[in-house]
């Protein structure tokens, strides 16, 4: 029997076509192009999304252009939502993330099928399997994006090209690119992805430059993109065309339905297909980053937040108060980073790393061209600091006497001759010191991106003399939870409570990560991405241009450095760095962590591992090892481990850990404690009974209670305390003053 819209929603049976518009997750009219929307499945999840449904479908055509092709959208999103949790064939929709997913792949399929089929009434089932193989593709590899804006292009005068001209240094002018993409059909957002595409309007920009005789945009270059798409990605955009497809069946539900039947999809095609797709991203993935790196990153942020925030606040303060004093001189933003220079010259910390002093001046760095090219003004302030005349200047770099005289002056005048480390205070304040916090945040929680951007001023709270962070878990829990902190954390919050503090106010909200200030116009956004790129590069010259593009700080690599940290802690002393802050939340956090689904599977891994390393240890009989869990481990990974010499730091293979299932902890008593091990609990010398329950008591451990506990593994670098000079000079020290002051409450210092 075919089913008909009327079945799907029987309570509105008789009511228009049978179709509901409203829902408690939907904001805004139904009719409304965009859309505002919520968590349709909890309600104590506090953010909104906003869902565009029009946009570029072909050629000087829209979506809205079409009829009923909105509205197709609309439904089949609502049916995902309301309806996929009982009839998996119309698509399980559950979070916010999954409706923007399966409203934008859905107009990707249909933007395709629109370009190459001319509308959805002329596929037919012949045409799936080359719809499915397209699905592999990039947009822009898959509707021949590039090849457009050519064709475009060889067909236009260049005056007739629309641009958008700007009388202002600052921002050039440029191609107008939204109606460029609308005339050929181009999704904007995938051309800005796609380098060849940039490169065509950039040599554009090129022609344009010389027609108007003006400056035009300075397009990026990016590594370019592979034409394949990623298996998940791939699997998912399969999944909306099945879920389209099935609920295209649906008599009445659409205007514009899919014309074949969901029988038609080949599941082994798909399979085969997503099977390569996974072959080529193992190829290519990106490598995790070295911990030593990590560590690195990570002790620049630690300065940024304990040594370089208050420094910065109070020029940026003292900037404030006095700004009516420079409002007046010519240009007031170049005097007052004269000030800035000038002021922060010979500052104790500029020798720190990834120090921001001396400052650059207030602003970045104009990217508009100098009057000179670089090799001409680096070739005259070579000469003028060796104190050669103007007039012998001019004649070498074929100017005119004036001319160099009024290059030195401005240098000498606004302190561009000074040495300075190429920071300026708005860089160092609303991006280096806001990416700290979140490195500090991210690093410290193990948490997502979006969590961390969704703290509230208030997130930081104390109970018992421990400090806690409640953030809001999104993937998988939903709702806030309470997680442990340190000084640090609180630090971090504290700083972006101050940065955020003016934007508050006037608006209202409660975001930490948006600022406003008297000294800089407009609202100052975070972008992540961008800013860690180029903090690495310019304030920690951590990459060059050959590697840059090695590392990606994604939200994995966090929660991986927060399970290593965890269960590597003075492991020869390659990982020692921050357990100084782990050692007194050991079992409160691994408590939370290891519940949590995604997180706990990281965890577990890299505990796995950290077993197996000291089993080796064991086995070869290494004499730094102590107790009766030496034994023990032996017993448990006699029959895995192939030994050879003394060759224990190796890898080992996680698999062979995985059945063991032993929990480890660090006590007070510089050991290594098994104790929570489910069948180990009863040897616990610290064992307590709890309503018929009985559990080790970790938190009560001691030297002497634990040296004879057969659960304790005596380990000397941690008896000893043990950091290896090298570690010591590049990054947190054990015990260190930064890293007392990051720990310990009402620490401040400078190092």
């Amino acid at each position: 029997m075919m089913i008909n819209v009327t079945m799907l929603f029987p309570k509105l049976k008789g009511v228009g076509d049978g179709f509901p518009k409203r829902f408690d997750w939907l904001h805004t009219p139904f009719d409304d192009d965009t859309w505002e929307v919520s968590d349709p499945k909890s309600e104590s999840n506090p953010d909104r999304i906003t869902i565009q449904f029009d946009g570029v479908l072909a050629a000087s055509l829209k979506f809205s252009d079409v009829n009923g092709l909105v509205d197709d959208l609309k439904r089949s999103l609502v049916v995902s939502v309301e309806l996929g949790r009982s009839t998996s064939e119309f698509g399980k929709v559950g979070s916010l993330s999954r409706m923007r997913s399966h409203v934008n792949e859905l107009k990707r399929i249909v933007r395709e099928l629109w370009n190459i089929y001319g509308s959805l009434e002329n596929i037919d089932s012949d045409d799936v399997s080359d719809i499915i193989s397209n699905l592999a593709k990039n947009e822009s590899a898959a509707l021949g994006y590039p090849s457009k804006l050519r064709a475009y292009f060889e067909n236009k005068d260049i005056s007739s090209v629309p641009v958008t001209l700007v009388q202002d240094k600052r921002r050039p002018s440029a191609a107008d690119r939204d109606r460029i993409y609308f005339e050929c059909g181009i999704h904007p957002y995938s051309a800005r992805s796609c380098p060849a595409c940039r490169e065509i309007i950039q040599a554009c920009h090129e022609k344009l430059a010389l027609y108007y005789k003006t400056p035009f945009e300075q397009l990026v270059f990016e590594k370019r993109e592979g034409e394949l798409v990623g298996e998940k990605l791939f699997n998912d955009r399969v999944k909306v065309l099945r879920v389209f497809a099935n609920q295209s069946m649906v008599s009445g539900l659409f205007r514009n339905p899919l014309p074949f039947q969901p029988s038609a999809i080949d599941s082994d095609q798909v399979l085969t297909l997503a099977k390569k797709l996974s072959r080529a991203k193992s190829a290519k993935r990106t490598r995790n980053i070295e911990v030593s790196t990590f560590l690195k990153v990570m002790d620049a942020a630690a300065r940024y937040v304990v040594d370089y925030s208050e420094i910065l606040f109070k020029w940026h303060d003292y900037l404030v108060a006095n700004q009516q004093d420079y409002i007046d001189k010519a240009e007031p933003s170049k005097v007052m980073g004269a000030v800035l220079r000038n002021e922060t010259q010979n500052h104790p910390l500029s020798e720190l790393p990834a120090s921001p002093f001396p400052l650059n001046g207030l602003n970045p760095s104009p990217t508009v061209k100098s009057d000179f090219s670089n090799e001409v003004s680096e070739k005259m302030n070579a000469l003028i600091r060796d104190g050669v005349k103007d007039s012998e200047i001019a004649s070498a770099v074929g100017l005119t006497r004036v001319q160099v005289r009024n290059f030195r002056g401005t240098k000498a005048y606004y302190g561009r001759d000074l040495p300075t480390s190429g920071i300026s205070l708005y860089t160092a304040m609303y991006n280096y010191l806001p990416l700290s916090c979140a490195l500090i945040l991210l690093a410290f929680t193990a948490g997502r991106e979006k969590g961390v951007y969704g703290l509230k001023p208030d997130c930081i709270k104390e109970t018992e003399g421990q400090l806690w962070i409640e953030m809001y878990v999104h993937k998988t829990l939903r709702q806030y939870q309470r997680f442990p902190a340190v000084k640090l954390m609180e630090m971090a919050v504290n700083v972006l409570r101050r940065l955020s503090e003016q934007y508050r106010i006037e608006t209202g909200e409660e975001n930490l990560f948006k600022f406003q200030s008297p000294l800089f116009n407009g609202t100052i956004g975070f972008r992540f991405d961008g800013t860690m790129e180029h903090f690495c590069r310019n304030a920690l010259n951590l990459f060059d241009d050959a590697n840059v593009e090695a590392f990606k700080f994604s939200e994995h690599q966090f929660r991986r450095f927060f399970a290593i940290m965890y269960f590597y802690r003075y492991e020869a002393g390659d990982f020692e760095a921050l357990s100084h802050h782990l050692r007194h939340l050991s079992y409160q956090m691994t408590m939370v962590y290891l519940s949590e689904r995604e997180q706990g599977a990281i965890l577990r891994d890299e505990q796995n591992r950290k077993v197996a390393r000291l089993a080796k240890r064991a086995v070869n009989g290494d004499q730094s090892l102590s107790g009766q869990m030496v034994d023990e481990l032996i017993h448990l990974f006699k029959d895995q481990l192939i030994l050879e010499g003394g060759q224990y730091e190796d890898d080992i293979d996680s698999v062979a850990a995985e059945d063991i299932d032993l929990v480890i902890d660090f006590p007070h008593a510089k050991g290594l404690c098994f104790g929570r091990t489910p069948r180990f609990v009863y040897r616990a010398k610290c064992k307590v009974e709890r309503d018929g329950v009985v559990l080790p008591s970790i938190l009560s451990s001691s030297e002497g209670l634990c040296q004879d506990c057969p659960n304790f593994l005596g380990v000397c670098e941690i008896k000893g305390n043990f950091v290896p000079q090298r570690a010591s000079e590049e990054i947190f020290r054990v015990g260190g003053d930064l890293l007392d002051a990051a720990t310990k409450k009402g620490v401040s210092v400078n190092v």
